[in-house]
């Protein structure tokens, strides 16, 4: 399979991703009741942002398909290299979650000395252990963070496309790669099409086949942005994205599909319209999009911690909670980037110690065109 080296650094990744993170802390500093006389008297618009912040996941969702798709495009995937990768993903992403974890629950425990009423309780073994192996939604126990719900579906998403890719591998030897490729993603289409409507044959709590078709709307994006392509091969995959995402539209009107599948478009669109990929929103953007993964994990603390002290500081008004709110934002930045180079570092460094290719290096100019940032 010909796979184009000459793609552009894809800015726009961390962008998105930046804008998606925010609108999830805007939506949990009003879910949490931090504002709620500042939420009385704000412009329709600007509420619908806070009240529907948390549909920024489905965005992570379409990015991270987008990202895993190109991460593992020119590579020969055996059984070996899927070991590697999920071990390089699970590298990536515990160091920053477990740290998170310990955060947690220390709030939990300062928060039951100092707020009158609260009580703490410690999570027993039974709930650490599933959430260190990401098992914790899946399992219906109590979370020690609520967002933790994205990462449990992420490390599926990445088995299964990871297992995806190794079959397509083994198809490969007899019917070509590009072809086997092509049948695995069809079928991946297939059962995400299914699971987005009412004839899904089954549901399970907290598995990923509910949000899997966002996921592969961003890999299929990915093979659709190779120019090396011929036109037929892009071809089916614009179609099935557009398929993906107008099932999901007819079935789930909601505004957390919508922003999925228009993000999905605009990158879709930067197919065709190389500039789009290049858009980098600016530094700000591009900072918070590189620290998005430690304030993903961290902001529900941050925010808790500065409204409960700044309310003691000022009481609450209108004019104080817009104050807070705005100093809340700013210190989560804050305390993300010096979580992100404390426990995030640690992580990317780990994992870039198990190589994927180790008998084929990838060139720089290659791996560093796009973040594997979450």
């Amino acid at each position: 399979m010909t796979v184009s080296r000459n793609l552009p650094r894809f800015a726009v990744i961390d962008a998105l991703r930046a804008l998606a993170c925010l609108a999830v802390v805007l939506y949990h500093a009003k879910e949490g009741g931090h504002i709620a006389a500042l939420q009385q008297v704000m412009p329709a618009f600007l509420l619908t942002v806070f009240e529907q912040g948390s549909s920024g996941v489905s965005v992570f969702f379409v990015i991270s398909g987008f990202v895993i798709a190109h991460s593992m495009y020119a590579d020969d995937v055996n059984g070996g290299y899927a070991g590697r990768f999920m071990l390089r993903r699970s590298l990536r992403l515990d160091p920053p979650y477990w740290a998170s974890i310990a955060l947690g629950i220390a709030g939990a425990y300062i928060s039951a000395q100092v707020v009158p009423g609260k009580v703490f309780s410690p999570p027993s073994l039974e709930n650490l252990l599933l959430h260190v192996t990401y098992l914790i939604d899946m399992a219906g126990q109590p979370m020690v963070n609520g967002v933790y719900w994205t990462l449990c579906l992420e490390m599926q998403f990445y088995l299964s496309f990871v297992l995806l890719m190794w079959i397509a591998a083994r198809w490969g030897k007899r019917i070509g790669v590009a072809s086997a490729r092509k049948c695995v993603l069809l079928g991946a289409v297939a059962v995400a099409m299914l699971w987005t409507t009412p004839w899904q044959p089954f549901h399970v709590r907290g598995l990923f086949l509910d949000h899997w078709h966002l996921f592969v709307m961003g890999v299929l994006i990915r093979y659709a942005l190779d120019p090396a392509r011929v036109q037929a091969q892009r071809t089916w995959c614009v179609v099935s994205i557009v398929l993906l995402g107008a099932v999901g539209l007819v079935f789930h009107p909601t505004v957390s599909e919508s922003l999925g599948v228009a993000s999905a478009l605009f990158l879709l669109a930067g197919c065709q319209y190389a500039r789009l990929l290049s858009w980098s929103g600016g530094r700000l953007l591009q900072w918070l999009g590189l620290i998005s993964y430690s304030l993903y994990l961290t902001h529900n603390f941050v925010t808790g911690v500065v409204f409960r002290i700044g309310y003691k500081l000022t009481g609450r008004t209108v004019a104080t909670e817009l104050l807070w709110l705005v100093v809340a934002v700013v210190a989560c930045c804050l305390f993300a980037w010096a979580f992100f180079l404390v426990f995030e570092r640690v992580g990317l460094r780990l994992s870039k110690m198990v190589p994927l290719r180790p008998h084929r290096p990838q060139p720089a100019a290659v791996a560093n065109s796009v973040s594997t940032v979450l």
